[in-house]
């Protein structure tokens, strides 16, 4: 019979040293894979490979690495986590901002967001291009509606930073918090990964200032976090996963429907019809105390383009290009080569051993997270210029749906030589 996790863990490992060895990309970013870190991550590899060797006969069975170590590999992402936020966001430079990619407009948007709520309004009109627009199409452009609290107490600037600060520490902190109510050692160890994948958005987001999706990955988690609260039967889940779903409507509508998507699988995976009834109310009432923002583009709809990758109205579907875009994006997990080294080729790199704990990894949370993401890496293929962004900015969730993940494949498949 064979080890569906051995063989999982080898194809995985076999994948990591095909990236190590055949990509020479991004070498001179800071953090990557064949930059300074290359003979440490060289050493991991050989370390992992030779242990997947020698203990081939217990790859497969259950092992707990104890609530000590859990908590050292805790602290130890935390301290990476908030070394490379200092580095990223340097206290002492709050009072600015860098002028990098999106992070000028993303400012000014959260800016005149929080001055319309000043007002007693959630909607206005932006000047500065073309003529200015209405501020209710740009869905995935504002979010004054967290910023508001933090720019009001700390002034436009540093609470634009704190408020960036807080939301990277707070996804770790819930992935922590959700998995422990199932099993502590596993949170710790969730927590750990998630982490380690965080501080990846210091460069994927952090650099080009686009973290009106970081924003969009926070609200996800927090309505993840609810739905579980309401199905253990905590009265508090109902209201925050209103919440979470409410405050995505107000700053990234896609991680929205993500959000939908995964809280979907969680009804589907754990068979719970009571689940899908309060997603269908919570998400009914998010959708009616987003009105205010949203009203005008339902109103106007030619104000507002779904799509911000190509912009041809009327143009006939094109399915032989739709049916080659995704191919290429089938295509591309088969090049290890091509990867960018981030927390996306972890993911591609241990594709095989998500999908093993998908499979037989049990109805648990962790196995729920392996299965939301595989179901990512699926929807990333339907990243189609139809589709504009919609499939692209799912890539964020990686972080938040993986290392649950991987926690789950450590407990329940690295083996043990103890009882």
């Amino acid at each position: 019979m064979i080890n569906l996790p051995l063989a999982a863990l080898g194809a995985s490992l076999l994948l990591a040293w095909l990236n190590f060895l055949l990509t020479g990309k991004w070498a001179a970013l800071p953090g990557a894979l064949n930059g300074w870190r290359q003979p440490w991550y060289a050493a991991a590899l050989i370390a992992a490979t030779v242990l997947t060797i020698a203990a081939r006969r217990r790859v497969g069975e259950p092992t707990r690495i104890g609530r000590a170590a859990s908590a050292g590999l805790f602290a130890a992402g935390a301290a990476l986590l908030i070394g490379v936020l200092l580095a990223r966001l340097r206290p002492g430079q709050w009072n600015q901002f860098p002028f990098q990619d999106d992070w000028t407009p993303l400012y000014q948007a959260a800016v005149n967001g929080v001055r319309l709520l000043e007002r007693g309004s959630v909607v206005g009109w932006n000047w500065w291009f073309m003529g200015g627009y209405p501020t209710s199409s740009d869905i995935a452009q504002s979010f004054g509606a967290l910023a508001f609290v933090p720019m009001e107490l700390f002034g436009e600037r540093v609470g634009y930073h704190v408020l960036h600060v807080a939301v990277f520490l707070a996804i770790p902190a819930l992935v922590w918090w959700d998995v422990s109510r199932e099993d502590r050692e596993a949170g710790l160890l969730a927590g750990a990964f998630a982490c380690f994948f965080t501080a990846g958005y210091s460069v994927s987001l952090g650099n080009s200032g686009d973290t009106n999706s970081l924003m969009g990955v926070f609200c996800c988690a927090v309505a993840l976090i609810g739905s579980r609260a309401a199905r253990l039967g905590r009265r508090w889940g109902g209201p925050v996963l209103m919440l979470g779903l409410t405050l995505g409507l107000y700053s990234h509508v896609a991680f929205v429907v993500y959000a939908g998507i995964y809280l979907l699988l969680e009804c589907i995976y754990f068979g719970d019809r009571d689940a899908f009834l309060r997603l269908a109310i919570a998400s009914a009432f998010a959708i009616v105390a987003a009105l205010p923002v949203h009203w005008e583009s339902l109103r106007y709809p030619a104000y507002v383009s779904f799509n911000n990758t190509v912009y041809n109205p009327g143009a006939p579907f094109d399915w032989p290009l739709f049916a080659r875009t995704i191919y290429y994006n089938v295509e591309i997990l088969a090049f290890p080569h091509r990867w960018f080294n981030d927390y996306r080729s972890i993911a591609n790199v241990w594709l095989p051993a998500l999908a093993a704990m998908a499979f037989i990894g049990g109805r648990s949370r962790l196995g729920f997270y392996a299965s939301a993401a595989v179901l990512t890496q699926f929807l990333l293929r339907l990243n189609t210029s139809e589709a504009g962004a919609m499939f692209d900015r799912i890539q964020h969730v990686l972080p938040l749906v993986c290392a649950p993940a991987f926690a789950g494949f450590v407990l329940r498949f690295a083996g043990t030589r103890r009882p």
